[in-house]
């Protein structure tokens, strides 16, 4: 297959120019600056054609935690081409030479965030990261009662000049909802990128125990990221948030989950609570997946049979016991347990859809057998992500 990557200087600017123009953007120092991170640590794909970019995109290696297990992800990045040479396949011819690096390399995930689902549907990608935004306006802020006075105090600054701490927090709270083990360079990317500012709760023993992220606009205070791992954190960052309802309009949290918790407020009617899809996800090393992943496997076996045809090593008729997942065929047997795309096997291992909702929809066909084995499949964990890239 041919070779689509690009590593030169003169391809970095020639992707920088050719994403200010595909999405609008203003050229700034801060802008190339965080464009460049990115391009740097990523493998970068490109079509010339008149000695020109015209197509390009970036595969940005990450490690993500779900269930416990650590897999290698590929996120997906501006994804772009010129006006003049759009709905030629270049885009699509980029994507698949991407993910048939990623499965080469050993990587098992890939995340993206989509400007059209159903176009990344046709590469394997299923919508798997939703959130709910809450959105409070300060004119009706809430008075929680409680008896209990968090003992520990809370410290704020800029993200930037607070990293270490940060870091040591999260890693401390490692989400196990499929999110990332942030890199240093990350780290560092996301303050080059955002001005974000954040508060720290440290506790009587100085150890600094949670922290709340967020940004601050004219009108409003936007809660990026909120890591509270007990009562004490939960209810020093809360009161800390809420003192802010003099200085801005409104109060945004972009909470990484459709677990509504507006019945934590006194009256959930004063705040607006709208789910957001995010980031979709598609797996790109089935086995790996199946091999680590906490999975119920039954006893008795059950043969599945997944349609995967841009990465045909997932693609075939697997059989799932309790010995272990094995593909049994490379192609999908018409007379399997189960039947169904890489997308559908995605949201049900993710726990995104249940299996009822599936077989409803058609996404998936299965004998009676079958969906009491695919019922007890999933690691009951609901995907969550704070990152975005």
């Amino acid at each position: 297959m041919e070779n689509f990557q690009i590593s030169a200087p003169a391809d970095r600017d020639a992707f920088y120019q050719l994403y200010l123009y595909a999405f609008n953007k203003q050229d700034s120092v801060q802008r190339h600056e965080f464009f460049d991170a990115r391009f740097n640590h990523a493998t970068d794909y490109g079509i010339h054609a008149g000695g020109q970019l015209v197509s390009a995109l970036y595969s940005l290696p990450f490690t993500v935690n779900f269930a416990g297990q650590e897999f290698k992800m590929r996120g997906i990045g501006v994804v772009c081409s010129a006006p003049e040479f759009s709905g030629r396949g270049g885009a699509g011819t980029l994507m698949t030479a991407a993910l048939q690096d990623m499965y080469a390399e050993g990587t098992s995930l890939s995340y993206l965030a989509p400007f059209a689902f159903s176009y990344y549907r046709r590469f394997g990608y299923e919508q798997v990261f939703n959130q709910i935004h809450y959105e409070l306006n300060t004119s009706t802020l809430p008075r929680f009662k409680t008896a209990y006075t968090p003992a520990g105090k809370i410290t704020r600054g800029r993200l930037q000049d607070n990293l270490d701490v940060a870091k040591a927090v999260y890693t401390a709270n490692q989400p196990t909802q499929g999110g990332l083990v942030r890199a240093d360079w990350w780290w560092d990317y996301l303050v080059l990128k955002n001005d974000w500012d954040v508060g720290i709760y440290t506790a009587e023993n100085g150890l600094a125990t949670g922290y709340v992220i967020y940004e601050r606009t004219a009108s409003t205070l936007t809660i990026k990221e909120f890591i509270a791992p007990t009562q004490a954190e939960y209810l020093a960052l809360r009161q800390f948030i809420l003192k802010h309802g003099n200085s801005f309009a409104r109060i945004v949290y972009e909470a990484p989950s459709t677990d509504y918790t507006g019945d934590l407020l006194p009256e959930p009617g004063i705040a607006t609570a709208t789910v957001v899809p995010y980031m979709m996800a598609r797996i790109v090393n089935l086995q790996d997946v199946l091999n680590r992943l906490p999975l119920r496997l039954p006893e008795t076996a059950i043969t599945i049979a997944i349609e995967d045809p841009l990465l045909t090593a997932n693609q075939g008729t697997w059989s799932i016991s309790a010995s272990g997942p094995e593909r049994i065929a490379a192609e999908p047997m018409p007379n399997a347990d189960a039947r169904m795309t890489i997308q559908t096997a995605t949201k049900l291992i993710f726990g995104v859809q249940s299996t009822t909702n599936l077989l409803r929809t058609g996404e998936l066909t299965a004998t009676s057998a079958a969906v009491a084995v695919l019922n007890q499949l999933g690691t009951n964990i609901t995907p969550a992500l704070v990152d975005y890239f």
